[in-house]
């Protein structure tokens, strides 16, 4: 008799409503989502890093064979391999954090090699004849420059094109030992 026109009763509401369980599986699924997300990008971020390592340690080892390099050319006996082995041991030491070691690396073979170039700076310029009458100009057993007879006797000779690399004080020098040497071949000739 409900079901007579006029009724207070609305049949709509006899169906039966899903929507928590629908919303339950959707809250689900985006935890599952989210959970293998993270998992993704942990496993990424540890790739990452891994890499990031392996580079940090290849430099590391790089900075470290060119310094042990640069003192085997110079000799264990000369005071700048004992200031490279300062630096290596002071930068690469056991107790200095990796990413410390890796931060050296990025000014270590600039610093050896500037300490390299500043010793090559402050030694003297030397000159030398060889048989074939050519005047070799010589720093620190490096040839910096040479002459030929011909160049000799035109009277500007060869260093002159060199001369902008050199500073004063090179130059002077340089005029000393030409100064030198053409005394010590006139009184050769006496």
């Amino acid at each position: 008799m409900a079901f007579q026109s006029g009724t207070q009763i609305r049949p709509e509401l006899a169906n039966a409503d899903y929507s928590g369980f629908q919303n339950a599986a959707n809250i689900r699924a985006n935890a599952m989502a989210n959970f293998g997300e993270s998992i993704a990008s942990g496993i990424k971020g540890y790739k990452k890093r891994k890499k990031e390592e392996k580079i940090g340690q290849a430099k590391i080892n790089r900075s470290i064979a060119f310094g042990e390099s640069m003192i085997d050319m110079l000799g264990e006996d000369h005071p700048l391999a004992d200031s490279i082995a300062d630096q290596l041991a002071m930068n690469f030491g056991e107790n200095v954090p990796f990413e410390q070691k890796i931060a050296a690396t990025e000014g270590l073979s600039t610093e050896i090699t500037n300490m390299f170039l500043m010793n090559q700076k402050t030694q003297d310029i030397t000159t030398m004849m060889t048989p074939a009458g050519t005047e070799v100009m010589m720093r620190g057993g490096e040839v910096i420059g040479k002459t030929t007879p011909y160049q000799q006797s035109a009277g500007g000779g060869g260093f002159d094109a060199i001369r902008g690399l050199f500073n004063d004080d090179d130059r002077k020098e340089l005029e000393e030992l030409r100064r030198q040497r053409a005394l010590a071949a006139q009184q050769d000739q006496l």
